[in-house]
């Protein structure tokens, strides 16, 4: 699949869109039916997800029409859509179009052992690396990003994001939940929960050049992270035996 996701973050809170096309060559104003599950190469998906505090809503798109044209040979993407999407019990209508210029072909791994309040042998399914600018509280960096899913009958979807900062020399490095060197997040999405590492140890074996479009990262990680519910109550997981290594190509 082509996965395209957008991110919007502000005080308030962060946004992110993303869209699951069918793999293909060059296609012209393509029109694909947007569903929660597809299975077919004229169907596609797009999620919504908004982030506030710990707290984290997730929207599948479950009835629309996206239309999409892709030239693989100058590297651009462009889509319309148009679809609903639920969080049950609540629906979104969602309206909008995207471009892309620059494609990224993205391989490698994340792996952990993960237990406390969610416990999995985390192995990816899915991984990307990206430049990402400065934020209010963060310096430029690189961010490793990761999702474990498993599908029905036992859904799971799990992410991890190790954010890096992109003028790091390799070595070991402290994690905290206000570190301006290295942060990481785990996110147990089936339960809308979002865990910031609050202590551990981040080692730097390769890192892309500063500010590069290409290149590896490669670390090792332990850490543990904690989210606090509503309630006021707080769940904790800790994640060790942690291998990240991650590869960006630029297609195009």
């Amino acid at each position: 699949r082509w996965r395209i996701t957008t991110q919007s973050s502000t005080a308030n809170g962060h946004q992110e869109l993303t869209a699951y096309i069918p793999f293909s060559e060059s296609i012209a104003n393509k029109e694909f039916n947007i569903v929660s599950n597809p299975n077919g190469p004229d169907q596609m998906s797009m999620v919504w997800v908004k982030r506030i505090n710990g707290g984290i809503d997730q929207y599948f798109g479950i009835e629309g029409k996206a239309i999409v044209t892709l030239d693989t040979g100058a590297a651009t993407l462009t889509a319309s859509f148009d679809f609903k999407a639920e969080r049950n019990p609540e629906h979104v209508h969602i309206k909008g179009k995207l471009s892309v210029k620059g494609l990224d072909h993205d391989t490698g791994s994340v792996t952990a052992k993960i237990k406390g309040d969610a416990e999995a042998r985390y192995k990816s399914t899915e991984v990307s690396l990206t430049h990402q600018p400065a934020s209010r509280t963060f310096p430029p960096s690189f961010a490793g990003w990761s999702r474990h899913y498993t599908p029905r009958p036992d859904v799971r979807d799990l992410r991890i994001s190790l954010s890096v900062a992109d003028n790091l020399e390799l070595g070991t490095y402290t994690v905290t939940e206000y570190s301006k060197e290295v942060r990481v997040i785990f996110f147990d999405i089936n339960n809308g929960l979002g865990y910031w590492a609050t202590e551990g140890r981040v080692t730097l074996l390769k890192m892309p050049a500063e500010n590069a479009t290409t290149g590896e990262l490669e670390a090792r990680f332990k850490f543990k992270a904690k989210v606090t519910l509503v309630d006021g109550t707080e769940q904790t997981v800790c994640a060790t035996d942690g291998h990240l290594h991650i590869k960006k190509q630029v297609v195009g």
